[in-house]
């Protein structure tokens, strides 16, 4: 009776450990990963970017007119889709995970241009010298996981376009070359 016993509970031991073997830590700072309901990950869209800018305005020389600070994705769509009002959770691996997440990750909507996603850090007019932000920020709620990460929990409840960025605080010039995870929501 007591093989058995043991038996069992060394059975059970061995299934919590792979259960909670399948979540891990991505190897990399940055990477963004989906987190499935059976506690897998999915990869998403990985893409290199640089911020550009752009003035518009016939009189620039003048100081009339703005300029726009954005990045630019190219194609009109990603490969990855999601369900409108569905709960979704991504694995975001950070420098450390000691600050607040919301410090660290941004989740945005893209604006369609032409075949390209653009998404609008900023707006200046220069002649007035206003500023304004251009993303349209997606709230999310995000708890510590493992050493270094995040999981991150959000819905999405209008189709489009969407991002995900992560800011590497102890990179001091992050603007020459900007890795965003994107994914879309039908």
């Amino acid at each position: 009776m007591k093989r058995i016993v043991l038996c069992i509970a060394v059975f059970i031991s061995a299934l919590c450990v792979n259960a909670q073997s399948k979540l891990q830590e991505a190897d990399f700072v940055g990477n963004v990963r989906v987190l499935n309901a059976d506690s897998t990950t999915i990869n998403i869209d990985k893409l290199a970017t640089q911020v550009k800018s752009k003035a518009t305005g016939s009189k620039m020389w003048l100081g009339v007119g703005s300029t726009k600070s954005f990045i630019e994705v190219p194609g009109k769509a990603s490969s990855i889709v999601f369900e409108k009002d569905t709960p979704m959770k991504l694995v975001v691996r950070g420098s450390d995970n000691n600050l607040d997440p919301t410090s660290v990750v941004s989740i945005f909507q893209y604006i369609i241009k032409g075949g390209d996603r653009r998404a609008v850090f900023g707006k200046i007019n220069n002649l007035f010298g206003n500023t304004e932000s251009g993303l349209k920020k997606i709230s999310f709620e995000g708890k510590k996981f493992g050493k270094n990460s995040y999981i991150i929990e959000f819905t999405v409840s209008e189709p489009g376009e969407y991002g995900v960025m992560v800011k590497n605080p102890t990179l001091e010039n992050e603007s020459s070359n900007i890795v965003v995870y994107s994914f879309s929501v039908r």
